[in-house]
């Protein structure tokens, strides 16, 4: 179901930048991804739109912990999906099919 995924993270905003890392074919139950330089937006790809769709979880921060800063998703019947933060995150969770 919905084929493979992807979460790249950039140190631009608009998915624009540096790509700082990829985090490929993640599922539920993942693992907080640590940054060692500012994160400034995310992009979701999904190979089929089928439902449901991969998310993120973005942190300040080094550990997933405290206030989210942003959830990132993809639109429903997209292909991909591109999430600017309000501020610098360190940390991001990303899911799928939880």
């Amino acid at each position: 179901r919905g084929g493979s995924r992807t979460a790249t993270v950039y140190s631009g905003t608009s998915c624009l930048g540096t790509n700082i890392g990829t985090v490929s074919n993640f599922g539920c139950g993942g693992t907080c991804w640590v940054s060692s330089v500012d994160i400034w937006s995310i992009k979701l790809v999904q190979e089929t739109t089928t439902l449901p769709n991969p998310s993120a979880n973005l942190y300040a921060s080094s550990d997933c912990s405290g206030s989210r800063l942003a959830r990132a998703g993809i639109w429903d019947w997209y292909l991909e999906g591109c999430t600017s933060m309000p501020s610098a995150a360190r940390s991001f969770y990303v899911y799928y099919n939880c």
